[in-house]
Parts: C-alpha cells; sequence; structure tokens
C-alpha cells in the first residue's frame, strides 16, 4: 500500500520487473499527464543507468524526443533531456544524435552550472564530461 501510494513520488518504489508494470510504464509515454510522462522518461533513463545493457528501445526513444521534446511542458522537458543524456552516455552509437538533438533544442543552454559539476545541455563538452565521470569512478572500483 505505502508504495503505491508513494509510486508518483518516488519512481524507485515501484518494482518494474513484472510484465504487468513495464506494460503500465511503456504506456505512460503518450498520457495527458505530465507526471506519467515525466515517469515514462525518467525510468526509460534509470534503465541505462543501473549498469544493465540498455534496452533495444533507444532508436525509437530518440525519435520520440526529437518529435515530441520541444512542445513538451518543462517537468516533461526535463525528465526527456536526462533521458537523452543516459542514452548518449551509455550508448555510443547515439552519442552524435542527442549532441545534436540537444544543439537544435538548446535546452538549458543558459543554466549556470556550479564548479565540479556537470551541464545538463547536451553538448559535445557535457556528454564526454559525464562518460570520464563515469569511466574514472569504474577505474576507481576496480582498484
Amino acid at each position: 500500500m505505502l508504495k503505491r501510494k508513494f509510486a508518483g513520488v518516488f519512481p524507485d518504489a515501484v518494482s518494474v520487473h513484472s510484465t504487468t508494470n513495464s506494460v503500465l510504464i511503456a504506456m505512460w509515454e503518450k498520457n495527458p499527464s505530465p507526471i506519467l510522462r515525466r515517469l515514462f522518461w525518467y525510468h526509460q533513463a534509470r534503465l541505462r543507468w543501473v549498469g544493465q545493457a540498455p534496452p533495444g528501445n533507444s532508436a525509437d526513444l530518440l525519435d520520440s524526443l526529437e518529435n515530441n521534446m520541444a512542445d513538451a511542458e518543462p517537468e516533461v522537458q526535463w525528465a526527456m533531456n536526462f533521458c537523452a543524456g543516459q542514452i548518449g552516455v551509455h550508448e555510443p552509437r547515439f552519442r552524435s544524435r542527442c549532441i545534436k538533438l540537444g544543439e537544435a533544442l538548446g535546452l538549458y543552454k543558459d543554466e549556470h552550472v556550479a564548479k565540479n559539476c556537470t551541464p545538463s545541455y547536451l553538448l559535445p563538452t557535457s556528454l564526454p564530461a559525464k562518460i570520464h565521470l563515469i569511466v574514472s569512478t569504474v577505474d576507481c572500483a576496480d582498484d
């Protein structure tokens, strides 16, 4: 009961291992609710950074991002941008496409970023910085 109550606020509280939940989450991409669409994109991003092989839907997700991200609500845009960043970081074959998307939309271009933080803007400078951070973290863990 508690998991269901907080699932809208804390997406990690929902088990996504069942087929039913995966199908439900997939339907949220086109849901009228911005909260559910945001959770869909956050979930897709999370599937990439948890250390598993990314699902095979990245090309379709990028098609949707290219067609819908510019007109999405700001809170949904953030999650979409985050997902594009995770695709670019974890799937090298899509990296240039993610960068082109970031350049075309210019979301967060003027965002002020604190020292030692990585910007949300998807440019050739931010994605390699995120990749370097992941690689250096993995290298440190191997020592």
